[in-house]
């Protein structure tokens, strides 16, 4: 009887809270869907959702605010580890979007997006929540292809198409066609085209930017070609003849200077000899002396305290030294590359390696239009978050590390492409077996240790200020049969100066191995070091010291080979 009570109460009050469940919800007002849902997300990769694997590689994410109010978030674009970084990194930018209003963040990534097993995902975040998130997965061609753009009308667009030679096993061709939205410098610059097609008559009718930006793509080595209607099929030999398809992606040459940067760093071994005098000390204090000397004292049966107090003072010692020798101060190394045009635009590669004394968030800072990306790697990592590339309304640019383990090593790479920033002005010309002329410092480099080199043919020049005019006087070279290892060449035994630290000559090789190319007997080129911090890098609310290594390259002439010429 006592049973069927207690159950009677049980289900009365089950029922009863039942009823007040239904009646909160009843009479409780409908919550629309939140404002933040209605924020759109449409995100643009590479060229019309291709991209070229591991190059440079743009990214234009809309935002359209479909909801009543105004909305403030930010937007988070994460992309998979890749051969530059074997975590996840987030792009970070804020926003705030009026009613009805449609705004483009941009980004500039590493081509390496995949389908497995992590895809890169864009993400609309607002008060902490994520209100609308995509994956992304665009279309990724081969590094080794000749990618080539076709801005034509549909019928020769088509007709290039049907008449485009078969792939071929060394070289495919892959066509992409462009449209007028394509024709931008952050489109164009980096991406990985090889040549661009453009019809008769439509090049002359392109808005001035995009004529520059097509002309800066040039510039860099794309090949630019107009196509005839009558005969579109006749440009298609001089594609497939492209020489200089781009076989190195842009992240092999990121992670050639991050492999320099680390490598150059100020923080040496410590001392062998000194480590061999600690432990031979160390020994003698725990063998002889607690052997010997507490015997002596009567008080052997100390030893179980003395030799752990021993140990920990061996161990501080050693953890001291290390602290002296490898300083209390954040330090970074900086190796650095700059490309100089002729049409004054310039591209600057910059690798960071950032020595941490202390474990904790490092925040490097940068300016805006410089392209960051994290290369850190999973051993200098105790957590599982990720490095963060943040942007500000301002257009500045800050890399968050979030943790970093004491004594190891971050890494960054960035460049920066300028525009009219100056160029080395050559005149020069063939007289019987001399190369003669002057070349005119145009840019902002002050240059040390300059060398131009044509072929076996070098010329030293001290210091090269901006505005300075130097004479050229060069022998013609002798014809190539092969190119040459770096090493072997008359170039690598006069490019390093004889003066500075053996770390600071050893990076200068490095360098100048990554950039010197023995086969091109005919390019006229300027090598020269800079001591000036190119992209101003900073270390955020922490004491730090910056160290640079800064090669500056131009291209100055092509001569062929020439008959002599008479005076």
């Amino acid at each position: 009887m006592r049973t069927q009570m207690q159950t009677k109460i049980i289900g009365l009050l089950l029922g009863a809270l039942l009823c007040w469940w239904l009646g909160v919800a009843y009479l409780s007002p409908v919550q629309a869907a939140p404002e933040e849902a209605t924020v759109e997300l449409k995100a643009n990769v590479g060229i019309n959702g291709e991209y070229k694997w591991g190059q440079v590689v743009p990214v234009h994410i809309t935002i359209t605010n479909r909801g009543e109010n105004t909305v403030k978030g930010k937007v988070e674009l994460s992309m998979p580890p890749s051969s530059m970084s074997a975590t996840n990194t987030l792009y970070v930018a804020t926003a705030s979007l009026a009613k009805g209003e449609a705004k483009t963040v941009f980004f500039r990534v590493p081509g390496s997006f995949t389908d497995s097993p992590k895809e890169a995902s864009v993400r609309w975040i607002q008060d902490g929540k994520v209100i609308n998130e995509q994956k992304i997965t665009p279309i990724g061609r081969s590094n080794q292809a000749i990618w080539t753009g076709i801005l034509a009308s549909d019928n020769i667009a088509a007709t290039l198409l049907q008449t485009m030679e078969k792939e071929k096993k060394d070289a495919p061709v892959q066509p992409i066609q462009l449209t007028s939205d394509n024709l931008t410098q952050d489109t164009l610059l980096d991406s990985g085209l090889n040549v661009i097609l453009i019809e008769q008559g439509k090049f002359a009718s392109l808005q001035n930017t995009q004529k520059q930006a097509i002309q800066s793509w040039a510039d860099r080595g794309g090949l630019l070609l107009t196509v005839d209607p009558a005969q579109p099929a006749a440009v298609w030999p001089q594609v497939a003849q492209k020489a200089s398809v781009q076989k190195e992606a842009f992240m092999d040459n990121a992670s050639e200077l991050g492999r320099i940067a680390t490598h150059s760093f100020a923080a040496s071994l410590p001392s062998l000899p000194l480590l061999i005098l600690l432990l031979v000390i160390y020994i003698i204090i725990i063998g002889p002396v607690a052997y010997f000397i507490m015997r002596k004292l009567g008080v052997r049966e100390w030893n179980w305290v003395f030799i752990p107090l021993a140990s920990i003072a061996m161990l501080a010692l050693v953890y001291g030294y290390g602290t002296w020798h490898h300083g209390t101060n954040t330090r970074v190394q900086n190796v650095n590359l700059i490309e100089v045009g002729t049409n004054g635009n310039t591209r600057i590669m910059s690798s960071s390696a950032i020595f941490a004394p202390y474990a904790g968030e490092y925040r490097i800072q940068l300016p805006k239009n410089v392209d960051v990306f994290p290369s850190e790697e999973k051993r200098a990592l105790e957590t599982k978050e990720f490095p963060i590339v943040t942007k500000n309304s301002g257009g500045d640019t800050e890399t968050i590390f979030p943790y970093i383990n004491k004594w190891s090593l971050g890494k960054v790479y960035a460049q920066q492409n300028l525009f009219n920033n100056g160029a080395f002005e050559a005149t020069l010309n063939q007289k019987k077996d001399r190369l003669i002329g002057t070349v005119r410092n145009s840019t902002p480099y002050s240059l040390h240790d300059a060398r131009i080199v044509f072929g076996d043919s070098i010329q030293s020049i001290p210091t090269l200020a901006p505005g300075a005019i130097v004479q050229v006087d060069l022998p013609m070279p002798a014809p190539k049969s092969e190119p040459r290892y770096y090493d072997d060449t008359e170039f690598a035994a006069h490019m390093l100066s004889q003066n500075g630290e053996e770390k600071l000559k050893q990076t200068r090789l490095r360098l100048m191995r990554m950039m010197y190319d023995s086969s091109h007997s005919t390019t006229v080129t300027l090598f020269g070091w800079t001591d000036q911090h190119p992209l101003q890098n900073k270390v955020a609310d922490r004491s730090y010291k910056v160290s640079n290594v800064t090669l500056v390259t131009a291209k100055l002439a092509q001569i062929g080979k020439q008959e002599d010429s008479n005076d």
